[in-house]
């Protein structure tokens, strides 16, 4: 196990409260004289995987108020660093990293898991997105614990083989237990419960208009199929990010969804997947009704179901069949990537 975790798991780690507790991680403690210690509160991983090492060095540059950032520039392998106090954490914990950066490479972070002494490892978890910011810029990461031994997680952040990154914050919040149900990480149950049965859309090719048009989710050119082919997204809680999901830009007019099952049959209900809230300088709202049409011919269409936003101050008349309501604020942490089920025509 790592030389550097084994020497430092005796340090008092980050406790958390019930409610959703936030540490504001920076750069601008005492540099270590140890190789292996950037600051006080983060470690450079020196294990012989990551050799040869790259650089973990404070670099004077402000941002905000703060004098100095971290210069993460990797070699031939990834450049790592990780917490030097560990966070508390249970099967039920649910952890989001704001991430305030710059520079162009791929961006991963992650989660290491420990037992109860902090010397075992339990879990690794790891998302990389591909980045390019010439200016300061953030991202957000989503994480859960997966395995009922880990009692202690360490976050860590890393730069790729070859590339240079700088990073002025990074925000580790542990959710509320309110918070933690807007993830899809975390009801992924609810999802397949609302599926189960025979799928009329499986496979089915769609049609949109208009054609989405979100770069990052086009990759690959299968919007077609991607709300059809029945896998569940793989990026976790970054669905706009996911070349698996379909968005658009601008859609200020809505947009009509299209499938075609091939046969007059009956049908249920009709389930969907929708992005929704809102992060600093950045607000996707969610829709301001969702309407279900049927046709037999293709050409006549009848309304089957319709389910209108509400504002904030009617979220008591919401009954997730005619009216819903879910909270867009930047304080509402995982609403970004929330998964949505609807039910129409019957109740949710």
């Amino acid at each position: 196990m790592k030389k550097i975790v084994l020497m430092l798991a005796v340090l008092l780690g980050f406790v958390f409260t019930g409610a959703a507790q936030t540490v504001k991680l920076d750069f601008c403690g005492q540099p270590g004289t140890n190789p292996g210690v950037v600051t006080e509160h983060w470690l450079n991983n020196r294990t012989k995987g990551y050799a040869p090492y790259g650089t973990a060095e404070l670099v004077d540059l402000k941002f905000e108020k703060l004098s100095k950032v971290l210069q993460l520039k990797s070699v031939g392998k990834n450049v790592e660093i990780y917490t030097a106090k560990p966070f508390e954490a249970n099967l039920d914990s649910r952890f989001r990293m704001s991430v305030i950066y710059k520079g162009k490479g791929k961006l991963r972070c992650g989660l290491y898991g420990y037992g109860e002494d902090g010397r075992k490892m339990t879990e690794y978890q790891a998302q990389a997105i591909p980045v390019d910011a010439a200016g300061w810029d953030q991202r957000q990461f989503f994480f859960g614990v997966r395995k009922p031994e880990t009692k202690q997680v360490r976050p860590y952040i890393s730069v790729t083989g070859g590339d240079s990154m700088m990073f002025a914050t990074v925000q580790i919040t542990k959710l509320a237990d309110a918070e933690k149900y807007l993830l899809p990480s975390h009801n992924l149950n609810l999802w397949y419960q609302r599926t189960k049965g025979l799928n009329l859309a499986r496979g089915k090719k769609l049609t949109f208009d208009p054609e989405p048009n979100w770069k990052l989710t086009k990759k690959g050119d299968t919007d077609a199929t991607d709300l059809t082919d029945g896998k569940f997204n793989q990026m976790r809680d970054q669905l706009w990010f996911d070349p698996g999901a379909v968005a658009w830009f601008n859609a200020m007019n809505g947009v009509n969804i299209i499938l075609d099952i091939g046969s007059v049959q009956h049908v249920k209900k009709a389930v969907i997947r929708i992005c929704g809230g809102r992060l600093p300088d950045c607000n996707i709202k969610f829709p301001y009704e969702l309407q279900a049409y049927v046709s037999k011919d293709g050409r006549n269409f009848y309304q089957a179901a319709s389910m209108m936003k509400l504002n904030e101050s009617e979220y008591e008349l919401c009954n997730w069949k005619t009216h819903y309501f879910l909270k867009e604020s930047s304080d509402t942490s995982g609403i970004p990537y929330e998964p949505i089920s609807k039910r129409f025509g019957s109740s949710c």
